[in-house]
């Protein structure tokens, strides 16, 4: 991709030679096994059982299946499901 084309994200990562990330703009996942979940830069829960949860990510939406799925934390843009988790979609 020709540098005046990226958006200006990723031309201030290059630039000072941090991940695009670092800036905002895409979320982050943190899994450990299958019984945490973790999101950082969640704009919102679309929504919520014990089987299913809907999450507003930055540009899609991601389901995470399951069962006794608990929405554990939600501050600050960042949330945290526990329970067995089966399956993730992203859409």
């Amino acid at each position: 991709m020709a540098e005046e084309t990226k958006p200006w994200r990723a031309r201030l990562a290059d630039a000072v030679e941090f991940p695009e990330d670092t800036f905002g703009g895409v979320s982050g996942i943190s899994i450990l096994g299958n019984t945490s979940l973790t999101v950082d830069r969640c704009e919102g829960v679309i929504s919520y059982t014990d089987s299913e949860a809907r999450l507003r990510l930055c540009g899609f939406t991601l389901v995470i299946r399951g069962s006794a799925l608990v929405l554990q934390t939600y501050y600050d843009r960042r949330i945290r499901v526990s329970g067995t988790i089966t399956a993730l979609e992203f859409i």
